[in-house]
């Protein structure tokens, strides 16, 4: 259908569903208000067209084709292998491609396979990216938490610093017993503000392993979408195959095209929780600088508090020695 000398009309009127891509943007150009999903669609396929091409898919035998994986008359749609499905093995793309032809499948059925996974991997990708910026407010979040708790902190280690100090050179000798108070306060303020920075510092290393996760997703994308792209481009080189070829590089493309917001979004959430763990790194020196107390000093004496309190815990809150002491006793008595 060719369009020509448009008149007055609203895009309602219009079923979009039936054109073709180069159709949609000839009504974008004279003016038509095109609805965005088929505007977006129509832009991107356009791209995938070759000077020679005929354009003569329209965007309901797209979608058709997309939600079928292209099957065609004769050939089965592909179906997830549970076997598959089980292994935790993540595969590159030429490593399916090429698993896929030692198990017989033809270039239709890999085609399949391939343009499913670029959707799939594509709309990841676009989650991904709203995964990442909530990790990098997290992290943001927390660093900002714990500088007014750092703020409070220095402060607190600075006036007991102050007090050591004034104790010090005031000459009485009778002080020692206050100074040494004093300085037991400023380390266990050290304790404190350690454990609290270690505290942080896991939430801010986990955040970085989430991030990964998540840029893996974004990097799987964009492997499978660009073997995609190869994988139609032969395709539609063939009369017969040229639609399932056309909508296989429309898929890469697309995964592609999220896959590298996504790698973008990455490589910013990195950036942050990385200067963050910067912070993070100078807070404990500097806690380490003014009380003597060290991350992984607290961090030890954390571990064994926990190991007290669990101990304790299952022996009904007595200790260890109180417990030993008791069954010698009833062992004594019972033999009497």
């Amino acid at each position: 259908m060719e369009v020509s000398a448009i008149g007055p009309v609203s895009a309602r009127q219009i079923d979009w569903r039936r054109l073709t891509a180069k159709e949609i943007l000839e009504y974008n150009e004279q003016g038509v208000q095109v609805p965005e999903q088929y505007l977006q669609w129509a832009k991107e396929f356009q791209k995938d067209l070759s000077a020679n091409d005929q354009d003569e898919t329209t965007y309901e035998m797209a979608q058709a084709a997309g939600a079928t994986q292209g099957a065609t008359p004769g050939n089965n749609m592909v179906t997830e292998n549970p076997q598959e499905s089980e292994n935790p093995k993540e595969l590159s793309a030429q490593e399916k491609k090429e698993q896929m032809q030692k198990d017989g499948k033809n270039s239709i059925e890999i085609a399949n396979e391939f343009r499913k996974e670029s959707f799939e991997r594509g709309s990841e990708s676009i989650k991904a990216v709203d995964s990442l910026e909530d990790l990098s407010k997290k992290s943001d979040d927390a660093i900002s938490e714990l500088d007014g708790f750092m703020s409070d902190l220095m402060g607190e280690i600075g006036a007991l610093k102050d007090k050591i100090e004034t104790e010090s050179q005031s000459g009485n000798k009778n002080n020692s017993s206050e100074i040494n108070r004093l300085k037991r306060e400023l380390e266990n303020c050290g304790y404190t503000g350690q454990n609290a920075v270690n505290e942080y510092s896991t939430d801010l290393k986990q955040y970085q392993v989430e991030m990964d996760t998540l840029g893996n997703v974004a990097s799987g994308a964009i492997d499978y979408g660009n073997l995609a792209i190869d994988i139609g481009k032969d395709l539609k080189g063939s009369p017969v195959n040229y639609m399932v070829g056309l909508i296989t590089q429309y898929a890469g493309k697309f995964a592609v095209s999220q896959g590298g917001e996504a790698i973008s979004a990455y490589q910013d959430a990195l950036d942050i929780n990385s200067a963050n763990l910067s912070d993070i790194v100078d807070y404990q020196r500097d806690i380490k600088a003014d009380t003597g107390v060290s991350a992984s000093e607290a961090s030890s004496n954390q571990e064994d508090e926990n190991a007290s309190q669990q101990q304790q815990a299952e022996t009904g809150g007595m200790s260890f020695d109180t417990v030993v002491q008791a069954k010698v006793k009833q062992n004594e008595n019972s033999s009497a």
